[in-house]
């Protein structure tokens, strides 16, 4: 909350219990100020002490920041995929250090 600006989400993350993050999102008006590469991280924080050994995400083919977002903070393109119509990439980001692309 910036000032006295009435409170607002800016953000979202929703991952399940045996690690696809399903959504990672940052409304349009706060894109590009590190927000998503937090959320990001605070899932992935999440999915260690699940004790997951990886997480699987996806995001938009025509969406160089997610995908600057997901790399940067590990990821590792596994496939293109398409989803009713949509180009996707499928990303996994290691939780252990090890290949991200490799099954643990």
């Amino acid at each position: 909350r910036a000032n006295d600006a009435p409170e607002q989400i800016l953000g979202f993350a929703d991952m399940s219990a045996d690690g696809y993050l399903d959504r990672l999102y940052v409304h349009k008006d706060f894109q590009h100020r590190g927000i998503g590469t937090e959320l990001l991280r605070l899932g992935l924080e999440e999915a260690r002490k699940l004790g997951l050994d990886r997480v699987m995400l996806f995001c938009r083919e025509n969406n160089p920041a997610s995908r600057k977002v997901i790399e940067a903070n590990g990821g590792g393109l596994s496939e293109r995929a398409v989803l009713e119509g949509s180009p996707l990439l499928v990303f996994w980001i290691s939780l252990s250090g090890g290949n991200p692309l490799s099954s643990q």
